[in-house]
């Protein structure tokens, strides 16, 4: 999806990105991507210390979006290099790019609470 066809509240985050949150394991070679898709889903700026609770509130928003991320299974990853094969190989099965809204306010209301 290019970013001229995304919802205008929307923005497009990279699978690398998007599965750092879904499974709880960084994922890309960037953390400061990760601090970003939280701080965006979330409206609110995430710290180190807000991580954990972040990834709990933002990751069942995304596998409800994107329940195909869902069948996403690791490999053992030792270095950037396995872990730019491996993003290569889920690249190919579920795309480059996702697009995203931030979640809604009840929906982490509850999320919060209840985790």
């Amino acid at each position: 999806m290019s970013n001229t066809e995304k919802n205008s509240n929307s923005r497009i985050f990279d699978l690398g990105t998007i599965l750092s949150v879904s499974t709880a394991r960084l994922l890309t070679t960037d953390i400061y991507k990760v601090y970003d898709i939280l701080s965006y889903l979330l409206e609110s700026e995430i710290t180190t210390l807000a991580m954990p609770k972040a990834i709990k509130l933002a990751r069942p928003y995304i596998l409800e979006k994107y329940p195909q991320l869902l069948q996403v299974t690791e490999r053992p990853i030792k270095n950037e290099s396995d872990l730019k094969k491996w993003l290569k190989s889920q690249i190919k099965i579920y795309g480059n790019s996702f697009e995203l809204t931030p979640v809604p306010k009840d929906y982490r209301t509850y999320n919060f609470y209840c985790s």
